[in-house]
């Protein structure tokens, strides 16, 4: 939830939103917004990515300093002694990512040969637009309590991807062949397992891949990732539910979706019908 409190002489409300689940352990998030507060040096166990939104921060990461803007990422990587403070008197609103190293590990494995512990990157900074925004999106997309879990992992994997991708010192390995029969069984599989939320693990383990191989690969086969399909395939189940008379209540707790209103808004997004003016559809 977000949280407010007046700062002392300023009219600005400073808030602050917070992230972190047992379903996905390995990351954590944190907004702020028109802060102040200063921090002493210090260091994290995870690699920390952060952008600011509005204003400017100053940084020191393994003593070399800093300016952070917008349409910039600062990237410190585990146990990096570091502190990021405001550059003058201003407030700043800033966006902070913490993620396991052990998790980004993985990741680096499914991108380039011989990775032994955490593959580091070539700077402490970056400017890319591109990844700027989608730093963003996830971001929000994280703090965003009516947003599937496995939606939230997927874009975080698909983020990491492409930061260590382009920033990482390894060269990436050359692209292996999708294994069609590998992405076939994953998409029977949460055909057939729809009613439930299912996490990337679950249905990586089913076909027997990395759960990052499967995203990257499911994606370039389908052209749609792999909460997106499940999502779909819900929706195609929600239709026949509808059609044996179940109410929109009954059927957003069956298909797992977090209550009667976020059933009826998704299903809007991908029918152009609400579930009742589907019914009505059915008859006419």
């Amino acid at each position: 939830m977000l949280k407010f409190c007046m700062l002392k002489n300023d009219k600005k409300l400073f808030s602050w939103d917070y992230f972190k689940s047992d379903e996905l352990p390995f990351v954590e998030a944190r907004y702020c917004a028109n802060s102040k507060r200063h921090y002493e040096k210090h260091f994290h166990e995870s690699l920390s990515v952060g952008a600011v939104e509005e204003g400017e921060i100053a940084y020191i990461c393994k003593e070399k300093e800093y300016i952070l803007l917008p349409n910039q990422l600062s990237i410190i990587e585990p146990n990096a002694l570091h502190c990021c403070n405001p550059l003058s008197e201003d407030a700043r609103t800033y966006h902070m990512v913490y993620v396991d190293a052990t998790w980004c590990e993985q990741i680096q494995k499914t991108l380039f040969d011989d990775v032994d512990g955490f593959v580091g990157l070539k700077d402490a900074h970056c400017e890319d637009k591109e990844l700027f925004d989608e730093f963003l999106r996830l971001n929000k997309t994280l703090l965003d309590r009516r947003v599937f879990h496995l939606e939230k992992e997927e874009l975080l994997g698909s983020f990491f991807i492409k930061l260590f991708s382009k920033y990482c010192h390894k060269s990436p390995k050359t692209p292996i062949k999708p294994d069609t029969d590998k992405i076939k069984k994953a998409k029977d599989f949460m055909s057939s397992n729809c009613a439930e939320n299912l996490t990337l693990d679950d249905i990586a383990r089913h076909v027997g891949m990395s759960k990052f191989y499967l995203s990257r690969m499911f994606k370039k086969q389908t052209h749609v990732s792999v909460y997106k399909y499940l999502l779909n395939c819900k929706i195609n189940q929600a239709k026949k539910l509808l059609c044996q008379e179940y109410s929109s209540s009954q059927i957003a707790l069956l298909l797992g979706f977090f209550d009667q209103s976020h059933f009826i808004s998704t299903f809007k997004k991908y029918v152009a019908l609400t579930p009742n003016e589907y019914k009505v559809s059915l008859l006419s």
